[in-house]
């Protein structure tokens, strides 16, 4: 591991001397090399991990509800005691006396208090848990998409398909858009393998587990796998505390947790890439090309697992394809200056960027067509359509014609963010600015540095403050304006010192990263979630060069102390991640399943007592708590919102008279309308068309 004391370094594959500090202090130079353990890393990793275990489990004994049952008796009491409250207190004195007296209450009761507080949070947990088929009493998984790769499961489990049927090759999801079904797009998902494969282990030992527990474990498990790529990457770049805060904020962050503690595959959604980005990395800074074209392929072979998990695959392979792109083009650049300033420079680097780039590209397009997704090939001339929200299917699905209602602009994680925003949901502002700064360091020599160095820093630094607190700036001009002084840096050590960064190629995957995921985050919270990885590993950079920086320096303050100057400095500048976990702790112990027993019983009454071939009403967000728990086929879910079925069926809820409701209903259970997907042709609206009236008339004659 390479250190900012480090006396002098010959990288393997340049085959020449990097200097350096360079900072104008001669004792540090004569410094020895000051390298962190294995077995520290180690002991940060495993900590880590058992952090964010313990904070993903917290939703299986809610506390909050304890909190809320205190409050309930406290109002309770407080209704009590106000009414004996004498009628000449003043208005303005009532409340702060009546919580005096509250107060008094409590402590002079104290064993009633905790009683009833006990009693009633009892019954607000038996209002969120049903009894297993073990019968065990269990809080019930929670969200709402959770409840489609679930059915799936049990799909897989029962039939040995995830498909309802198979009609003419094709994969049918014959539960949803009833009654005409659609295509089941996500039938060979990774997340619905893990949760077969987790459920089949845990029946071994307990037969009767219930499988929605068995699923809940799944993201606890993938999270936590998530902290050991956080981690090398981030201290690859920044040693072990770059790489302790990478692993705990890309793990512990409320968004993600809340996008993920339930069973939703968006787990896989940041799990995924940083493994791929991390063997990427590997790949762009191994000196021998065996180990080069290993780690490319490695890289190749995750995308192809998350090509088998989610369409939106094509983000993260762009970025990193694009990087590597630009390390190739960099690293000719270098070449070139190298002939006309008579510089140094060994082809090595060129052949190893054409090396991993060519490696990656056709490993991929060979793990992704075995992961079933066809047109890998047609990519490479639409690179930049995964930076662009209209490339995202479910907002391509949603450009519609113009006057027809757009549905996606009624969800909630598609609402559009500003930069205050996502900078909030990163932690808070002052942490996304360090995460900028640390964008900058990535590409700035750890050591070595000249004035032209100080000079960018500086100026990055105002021009990134004054960023953060400008709230006109346009996302494009944003971008344009954070990517200046990342290409200013690598400029500035191409033709002032004729030597890249050995950090080049792994800083300018992270960066592409980076701006790519902050570009889409502006769609929507579920685009701020892809910001999460590059941004932990930013913010760890930006911590680890800072400790780097110092360590060497408080060390010759009190060099016959470093025993215990080294540790204190690691946990003094550890501390920033307290406000982080803490924030990642309150997300996860407040987090309370959507679904509750209500929910259950009704839907479990239906299952047992309605028709085999009945069909539930149900506005989109309940449809896959439908399918899974009545196991009836539903008019409407999370995968109808591309189609005009939302529109029916909240213009069924909002007629005025029962006739036109039940009119609305009947027509989408004895055909939908699922335009425009091909079974769009089956309903009422698509047979209007196809004898040639227009869109607007169909719509009046259907009413």
């Amino acid at each position: 591991m390479k250190t900012p004391a480090a006396s002098a370094i010959t990288h393997p594959a340049v085959g020449h001397k990097r200097p350096a500090v360079g900072v104008g202090d001669p004792q540090i130079h004569q410094r020895p090399a000051i390298h962190t353990g294995a077995a520290f890393h180690w002991v940060l990793i495993i900590a880590a991990a058992a952090l964010v275990t313990g904070i993903r489990l917290l939703p299986l004994s809610p506390a909050v509800l304890d909190d809320d049952a205190a409050l309930l008796v406290w109002y309770r009491q407080a209704a009590t005691i106000a009414a004996t409250l004498p009628p000449e207190t003043p208005a303005a004195s009532r409340p702060a006396e009546l919580r005096h007296r509250v107060d008094q209450w409590r402590q002079h009761h104290r064993g009633e208090f905790h009683a009833e507080r006990q009693q009633v949070a009892a019954r607000l947990k038996s209002e969120l848990t049903h009894t297993g088929a073990d019968g065990v009493q269990r809080i019930i998984l929670g969200d709402y998409d959770s409840y489609h790769w679930l059915r799936m499961a049990r799909n897989y489990l029962r039939s040995g398909t995830t498909c309802d049927t198979v009609i003419d090759g094709q994969c049918r999801d014959t539960y949803a858009n009833a009654p005409v079904g659609r295509r089941n797009i996500y039938n060979r998902s990774l997340h619905i393998a893990a949760i077969v494969a987790l459920h089949r282990l845990i029946t071994l030992f307990k037969p009767a587990y219930p499988l929605d527990a068995s699923s809940f474990l799944v993201p606890v498990i993938v999270g936590v796998l998530g902290v050991f790529p956080a981690f090398a990457i981030g201290a690859r770049l920044a040693g072990a505390l770059g790489g302790l805060c990478a692993g705990l904020l890309a793990a512990v962050n409320p968004l993600f947790l809340a996008r993920s503690i339930g069973s939703d595959d968006d787990v896989w959604n940041i799990v995924l890439p940083l493994f791929m980005v991390w063997a990427a990395m590997e790949a762009v800074s191994a000196s021998r090309p065996r180990r080069q074209a290993g780690f490319a392929l490695l890289a190749a072979a995750f995308v192809g697992l998350h090509a088998a998990t989610w369409t939106g695959w094509t983000f993260t392979y762009a970025v990193v394809m694009l990087a590597m792109m630009a390390t190739l083009l960099f690293e000719f650049l270098g070449w070139v200056v190298s002939r006309y300033s008579g510089k140094s420079w060994s082809p090595g680097n060129l052949r190893r960027a054409a090396l991993v780039m060519v490696v990656f590209y056709l490993g991929a397009g060979f793990f992704t067509t075995a992961a079933g997704d066809a047109g890998y090939f047609t990519i490479p001339l639409e690179l930049i359509k995964p930076l662009s929200a209209a490339s995202h299917p479910l907002a391509g699905a949603a450009a519609q014609i113009a006057w027809w209602p757009d549905v996606f602009s009624t969800v909630a994680e598609l609402t559009p963010q500003n930069l205050g925003t996502i900078a909030r949901k990163m932690g808070a502002p002052v942490y996304f600015f360090v995460s900028w700064l640390g964008l900058l360091l990535l590409l700035v020599p750890r050591t070595g540095w000249k004035l032209p160095h100080f000079a960018l820093l500086i100026g990055g630094n105002y021009l990134y403050w004054y960023l953060l607190a400008a709230s006109q700036v346009g996302r494009l001009s944003l971008l344009v304006l954070l990517a200046s002084p990342l290409a200013g840096a690598v400029l500035i050590d191409l033709f002032s010192r004729g030597v890249l960064s050995d950090d080049l190629g792994a800083g300018l995957i992270v960066v592409a990263w980076f701006l790519g995921a902050l570009f889409l985050s502006y769609q929507g919270p579920r685009f701020v979630m892809l910001m999460v990885p590059p941004f932990a590993i930013t913010f760890g950079v930006a911590m680890g060069r800072l400790q780097q920086w110092a360590e060497p320096r408080v060390c010759l303050l009190r060099p016959s102390a470093t025993w215990i100057t080294r540790p204190a400095l690691f946990a003094v500048l550890a501390a920033v991640l307290i406000l982080p976990v803490r924030q990642g702790y309150a997300a996860a112990r407040s987090y309370l399943p959507k679904l509750n027993a209500a929910w259950w019983s009704t839907l479990s009454v239906l299952r047992q007592q309605s028709p085999p071939n009945a069909i539930l009403n149900t506005w989109w967000d309940y449809g896959y708590w439908a399918k899974y728990v009545a196991e009836r086929r539903i008019n409407n879910d999370g995968g109808s919102l591309r189609t005009h079925i939302p529109y029916w069926t909240a213009r069924a809820l909002a007629a005025p008279s029962e006739r036109e409701s039940a009119g609305l209903l009947r027509m989408l259970d004895c055909g939908s309308d699922a335009t425009p997907e091909a079974e769009g042709n089956e309903g009422a609206y698509g047979k209007l068309l196809s004898y040639g009236v227009n869109g607007l008339k169909a719509e009046t004659i259907i009413l």
